[in-house]
């Protein structure tokens, strides 16, 4: 799980439930300073999230600077965005403005990838057992795969964890429709971005995962007898897809989905 784009692989298995592990060990000053990195990064405003990424990379450099406080710090993080629906994005912007940091030889970006690996796996016990970790995860992954770049281009390997994401989140309930469409939202220049540095138009008309996403949306809205709210989000992702591509409905329809969510 290296900076190859090809690597990752893992996160690919099938689910399973990987077994509770305890934070690793770490010093006493290690704690104190990852207590302390934390509340940095909670502190973070998103807006100033491009702007702050040399003070994201020096709070970590003066927290981290052994192994043992490397992956005590990876867990903490694991745990706050788990837990916390603010501190996906604050996680996910600090993350992934060091994804190349290590010590040592260890290296962040491994330690990061096993925890997205973990929550892959165990998703469906996180769903059905602790559905705000399971948003939160989803969430999470979708930062990741949004922002990092490697080469300038970004982690091919996450493509399929993030289409299960979707899949799982469509055929979830209320809260798990809307995330649903959010992501797709978000997710949608970042794969047109993937298929200009694979050589192809950056038209998604013919990416695959996404129409039949888009195909998966139709059958739900047949088969399920949904909320109102389900109903709007996925009347919404319809008209992102309308065009065959990934383009925002008309700003007449934009103002009928805002007025519509305004009154659910």
């Amino acid at each position: 799980m290296d900076k190859s784009r090809g690597s990752g692989q893992g996160l690919l298995r099938s689910p399973t439930s990987p077994p509770k592990s305890p934070l690793p060990s770490v010093s006493a000053e290690g704690k104190i300073k990852v207590d302390k990195l934390i509340d940095q990064v909670d502190s973070i405003v998103p807006s100033d999230g491009t702007r702050a990424q040399n003070s994201f990379q020096m709070w970590l450099q003066e927290a981290c600077k052994d192994v043992d406080t490397l992956k005590y710090a990876v867990e903490r993080f694991h745990h706050y965005w788990l837990t916390d629906r603010p501190a996906v994005t604050k996680a996910g912007l600090f993350l992934c403005s060091n994804y190349m940091f290590e010590v040592d030889g260890q290296k962040l970006r491994q330690d990061l990838l096993l925890c997205l690996q973990k929550d892959f796996e165990n998703r469906q016990e996180m769903q059905a057992k602790s559905p705000e970790k399971f948003l939160n995860a989803a969430a999470f992954l979708v930062e990741m795969y949004t922002h990092i770049r490697i080469e300038k281009l970004p982690l091919a390997f996450m493509i399929t964890p993030v289409f299960q994401y979707l899949e799982d989140l469509l055929h979830g309930d209320d809260a798990e429709i809307e995330l649903f469409a959010h992501l797709v939202v978000s997710v949608g220049p970042t794969l047109k971005e993937a298929q200009e540095g694979d050589g192809h138009s950056s038209s998604l008309t013919s990416f695959d995962p996404l129409q039949k996403l888009f195909v998966k949306v139709r059958s739900v809205l047949m088969s399920r007898n949904l909320s109102s709210q389900s109903r709007l989000w996925l009347l919404f992702i319809m008209d992102v897809s309308s065009s065959g591509d990934f383009e925002l409905p008309s700003l007449p329809l934009q103002e009928f989905y805002r007025n519509k969510v305004r009154k659910i």
